[in-house]
């Protein structure tokens, strides 16, 4: 990947969030960080956004909910899902729906790099 393509990680765990945001950046993506669901419209307008990685729980929200606010700013935004309620048969039918990938907490951080970047190569 040549140019750092901006990605909004929307998690109300901000030490999970802080340490993964970093760990992409070292990956050449420029990331942008909402720790809760009102955050992300505010990030959204603003930046001009590649891909997102919400959590599915979230206190004010959820992923889903918040994957259709942010598609309808950004309509070809590539998502992967990032949860600690992992469950196959949600996450075979968001892929289903068109999310590039859905992974539960704690991910590996190689496999979630290497899905955003097939997802931002497409």
């Amino acid at each position: 990947m040549t140019d750092r393509k901006t990605v909004l990680l929307v998690d109300d765990e901000k030490e999970f969030a802080d340490a993964l945001a970093k760990r992409l950046e070292r990956r050449n993506f420029c990331v942008k960080i909402a720790y809760s669901a009102s955050e992300v419209l505010r990030l959204a307008q603003n930046d001009v956004i590649s891909a997102t990685i919400p959590d599915v729980n979230l206190p004010a929200g959820n992923g889903h909910a918040l994957l259709d606010d942010i598609s309808s700013i950004h309509p070809e935004i590539k998502a992967i899902i990032l949860t600690g309620y992992g469950n196959i048969l949600k996450a075979f039918h968001l892929v289903k729906m068109g999310l590039c990938a859905y992974f539960s907490k704690p991910c590996d951080t190689e496999e979630l790099t290497m899905a955003l970047s097939n997802a931002l190569e497409e």
